[in-house]
């Protein structure tokens, strides 16, 4: 069975099968989507909430719940909220292992972290590696703070994806590109300096966060 580094290329060439309007106006409609529920559930804390009463809640959606439908809404809220938390845990811990996997691989993280579970075929070592990583950290910093960094380091990754886009266009312009991005260079340009900006912010409100 060939290992997950042996498999990318295929996995690449798999994606750049795909029909790239197709995947365009998908990402598209999708961030379209969110971008209204957004709206629209911050309307309904607006309408719910005084802005002073939004800007003091630690949890808004619970708040907002429990002015509009009473405390047993604020109760479904909180478990609405609690069961999409786990959902999206459950996307990130798959997903972070099998990054540090290649990784491991690759000689630039520590190389026992590539080790595959030999049957259930799972990176059973990164997996742990990382839950113990995450209880550590639960251990030694607020939830806020936690948060922050976060934030921080997904911004940082967001600028730097950003950027070696950049350098790939200088370094190989003739490498094949199933797909291109839209308005190059001022919509990777846009999007590296919202990244940085998001870093900023990030570490100017950190310093004033206790």
């Amino acid at each position: 069975m060939t290992s997950p580094s042996e498999q990318r290329p295929g996995l690449v060439r798999g994606l750049g099968a795909w029909d790239t309007a197709l995947l365009t106006s998908g990402i598209v409609a999708g961030v379209l989507v969110i971008m209204v529920l957004y709206t629209i559930i911050n309307l309904a804390y607006l309408r719910a909430l005084p802005l002073a009463d939004l800007a003091a809640s630690p949890r808004i959606g619970e708040s907002a719940a429990v002015a509009l439908l009473g405390p047993r809404g604020g109760q479904l809220m909180a478990l609405a909220v609690l069961l999409a938390l786990i959902g999206g845990l459950s996307a990130g811990i798959l997903s972070a292992a099998r990054i540090d996997l290649p990784m491991a691989e690759d000689g630039v993280f520590f190389r026992s972290v590539a080790r595959i579970h030999p049957t259930r075929r799972t990176p059973t070592v990164s997996l742990l590696a990382q839950g113990v990583w995450a209880v550590a950290l639960s251990l030694i910093g607020t939830y806020g703070q936690m948060l922050g960094y976060v934030v921080l380091v997904v911004f940082l990754f967001h600028t730097a994806t950003g950027v070696a886009l950049f350098r790939l266009r200088r370094d190989r312009p003739d490498a094949a590109r199933p797909y291109r991005v839209w308005g190059y260079p001022w919509v990777p340009g846009v999007f590296v300096l919202t990244s940085l900006l998001f870093v900023a912010n990030t570490l100017v409100t950190s310093r004033s966060t206790p």
